[in-house]
């Protein structure tokens, strides 16, 4: 969805407008400002507002207006962890560290913000919930920060998330993702600047020492043990 395309169907059809403006959408639903806010396509929320859309709360969330997204969430706290289009979590729609500060204001979890915030990649969001506590690495979920910016080729987040001390060992778990680490998941996405920086940020790790033999058995002088020859003591 490009800008050119929303007004050559807004011009022939001026009515969506008041369609749009209509729209009761349940969570999770698409609608075409959700598609346009999830998309962070700024261009096309602001025309939609131009033309008399209203914005709702992800659209004010992509576009960085926080005081309706502030005055929203103040009336409705649980809002916080809104689901817009396909399922895609509020603070996905951010585009400002601004908006980050203010839904982790409102109880947003840093930990799952950085996980939400991994997919745009943008390092300034990445920071913010960085500052607030979140947990490059954490041990409870499949796919952890640093698998999606490698899966997604965000450089710049993935050499974010390996200097906060994320592992870039443990392989992810879900759908074509399962066991696969950072650097397969690069190579899955054919992200070439990527997998040269994991390559050579994370080397393969040495394998595991082999276990140690067991003591040689004590020989005695007839080669079986002591006192033994083919099994019958020597008396």
């Amino acid at each position: 969805m490009d800008l050119p395309t929303v007004k050559a169907v807004v011009e022939a059809h001026p009515q969506v407008i008041e369609a749009m403006n209509a729209l009761s959408p349940k969570p999770g639903d698409e609608t075409p400002q959700r598609a346009a806010a999830r998309g962070r396509k700024l261009d096309i929320l602001q025309y939609f507002i131009d033309q008399g859309v209203q914005p709702d709360l992800f659209m004010a969330c992509a576009m960085g207006d926080t005081t309706m997204v502030n005055a929203y969430l103040t009336a409705h706290p649980k809002e916080v962890d809104a689901k817009g289009a396909h399922g895609i979590q509020l603070m996905v729609h951010c585009n400002t560290p601004e908006m980050v500060e203010l839904l982790l204001k409102h109880g947003a979890d840093p930990t799952l913000a950085l996980q939400q915030l991994a997919w745009s990649g943008k390092v300034e969001l990445l920071e913010v919930a960085i500052r607030h506590g979140g947990k490059v690495d954490p041990s409870d979920t499949g796919r952890r920060p640093l698998h999606i910016a490698s899966a997604m080729g965000h450089l710049a987040a993935v050499e974010l998330f390996l200097k906060h001390g994320a592992d870039p060992y443990v392989r992810s778990k879900g759908a074509d993702w399962e066991r696969k680490n950072c650097l397969a998941l690069a190579i899955m996405g054919n992200h070439s600047a990527v997998i040269e920086y994991l390559r050579k940020a994370s080397p393969p790790p040495l394998p595991p020492s082999p276990s140690p033999s067991p003591p040689p058995r004590p020989r005695g002088p007839f080669g079986r043990g002591a006192g033994t020859y083919r099994g019958r003591s020597r008396r």
